[in-house]
């Protein structure tokens, strides 16, 4: 029968489920991954971009009216855009390895603090045993599932119940894991989880 089970403390790894919680680090990592997933689409043309002459309207003095440059000027209509958005820009956001991990430890060590973690020894690819056994978290919370990459595609059942979300262990954003009430692990993502970001 497949079942979910609190794990041990000895069970998980003391470097990603019990390292001092550092916010600061926490904080700057969910902004690099929500500035390094923006697609920047709006763009503005300047005046150097917009078609037509560059030649002066009328004379500096003497027009008796106020001075006027080229028709692309961004003062008047038809011209370029000034300090308007550009599809070029950049929002990356660079951050080494270290604080990466120590980010995502300190996710998973505050979810731990809460005895928001579960393990699930086997996953059934029947919805209708799964939806038993996410019975008692997903009535009144929501679940992530992490599966290893060679579960992945065995267990799509499981996106078929209500507050539940699967991904693979090797993706695990701290975003993701704060999002959801409860992180479930199969025994695979637990030790792929020790082995790809503790390496």
């Amino acid at each position: 029968m497949t079942s979910l089970s609190i794990p041990t403390p000895d069970t998980l790894d003391a470097s990603l489920f019990g390292v001092v919680p550092h916010l600061d680090v926490l904080s700057r990592l969910m902004l690099l991954q929500s500035h390094n997933g923006r697609f920047p689409i709006a763009h503005t043309k300047s005046r150097n971009e917009r078609r037509g002459s560059t030649r002066k309207l009328t004379k500096q003095k003497g027009a008796g009216s106020s001075r006027k440059g080229s028709n692309r000027s961004p003062s008047r209509k038809g011209g370029g855009v000034a300090f308007g958005p550009k599809s070029n820009a950049n929002f990356q956001i660079s951050m080494n390895a270290a604080e990466r991990r120590l980010g995502l430890a300190s996710a998973l060590t505050l979810k731990a603090g809460e005895g928001k973690i579960r393990t699930i020894d086997k996953v059934d690819p029947k919805t209708s045993v799964m939806a038993k056994t996410f019975a008692d978290i997903t009535k009144d919370g929501t679940a992530l599932v992490f599966v290893s990459a060679a579960e992945s595609k065995s267990i799509l059942g499981l996106n078929n119940l209500h507050g539940t979300h699967i991904d693979v262990v090797t993706h695990a954003s701290p975003a993701e894991i704060l999002k959801y009430d409860f992180c479930v692990f199969t025994k695979d993502a637990l030790a792929t989880l020790s082995s790809h970001f503790t390496a």
